[in-house]
């Protein structure tokens, strides 16, 4: 409603002598008419000049109409006690206050109180029969939900949500066991053994026994089997019959190893003048050919002729007690 078009949207009543009273112009005043009309036409009530009881008698009608709607939806949540869930079949919402209440003999989805949506089907063509069903417990982050099949049977419930504990469970199960992953802490993760060769349980790690057996150890023959020990080695693909690593067991060890280098050195062949009069061969040097000394025709002493060789990678590549690429030490685990 609008205001009154005076300064300060107030009414004055003027003292007759220097100041008017504030005149009321018609459209306001037409405009609080239209106000109280559409209050009794609101509840339906026909004005009448005799009645000057009509506007309490609307406002009283609407007050009671608030309170009965307030109290119908209120009452539209039905109370769940031992109902079995498959046996609501009508529309509404329910409300289940007890776990205790809650059981899978009942068909809920969890053995926790909350609140039941059953709702008909888009494709059904009777609307008063439920045929879909969301239930959401009290106290969990969860939504379920399960319908009717073509055969008219509840269908198996299914979990819209997914927590973070959910999900982590998920991803673990969805990891076989056996599995060897590198970890970049000291500690394993949870879920996972340090593959370090250890003698373990067969009983408490029945999923990894039964993924590698012993074919790592078989502990102490009895009550326990031997994971991988992993520390220090590099991982090499199991050959498995394709001919490049030949005669490997899975799971097997193999030493370090290089390719042979070979090499000669010859200081007097056929008919030539030979080096030296003696020579002793090691490490990967050896001697392949012996023959009558045959003295160098040089004049002097000799004092500049190489008189021995040697072998050393050191001087041109790093070396080391064994073979190894660059690499980064990283824990090796197993999954349990």
């Amino acid at each position: 409603m609008y205001p009154i078009e005076t300064p300060d949207k107030i009414f004055r009543d003027g003292d007759g002598v220097s100041e008017l009273g504030t005149i009321l112009p018609a459209w306001w005043l037409n405009q609080i008419q239209g106000e109280l009309l559409g209050v009794l036409e609101l509840v339906g009530i026909t004005p009448n000049k005799t009645n000057t009881k009509q506007l309490k008698t609307a406002i009283d009608k609407l007050f009671t109409t608030k309170a009965a709607e307030a109290t119908a939806a209120k009452a539209d949540t039905k109370k769940l006690t031992t109902e079995d869930l498959n046996s609501i079949t009508f529309p509404g919402i329910y409300g289940q206050r007890l776990n205790v209440n809650a059981t899978a003999e009942r068909n809920y989805p969890t053995q926790k109180a909350g609140s039941l949506l059953s709702m008909p089907s888009a494709y059904n063509s009777d609307t008063d029969i439920a045929s879909h069903q969301i239930y959401i417990p009290f106290d969990a982050d969860e939504i379920w939900r399960r319908g009717k099949d073509y055969s008219g049977n509840w269908t198996e419930w299914s979990k819209l949500t997914v927590s973070p504990a959910d999900l982590s469970a998920a991803i673990q199960s969805s990891i076989p066991s056996g599995t060897v992953i590198h970890f970049a802490g000291q500690i394993a993760p949870a879920g996972w053994l340090k593959a370090n060769g250890a003698a373990v349980s067969r009983t408490a790690y029945a999923a990894l026994f039964a993924a590698i057996g012993t074919t790592y150890g078989a502990g102490d023959g009895r009550s326990t089997f031997n994971l991988p020990d992993l520390r220090g080695e590099f991982i090499r693909g199991w050959d498995d019959g394709r001919g490049i690593d030949r005669g490997r067991a899975l799971g097997s060890a193999q030493g370090d190893a290089i390719r042979n280098i070979t090499g000669s050195i010859d200081t007097g062949s056929h008919n030539g003048q030979q080096l030296f009069d003696e020579a002793t061969a090691t490490g990967a040097l050896a001697i392949s050919r012996k023959q009558w000394k045959k003295w160098t025709g040089d004049s002097g002493d000799g004092g500049n002729n190489p008189a021995a060789f040697d072998f050393d990678a050191s001087r041109v590549v790093p070396t080391a007690s064994e073979n190894r690429p660059r690499n980064i030490a990283l824990l090796a685990c197993i999954k349990i």
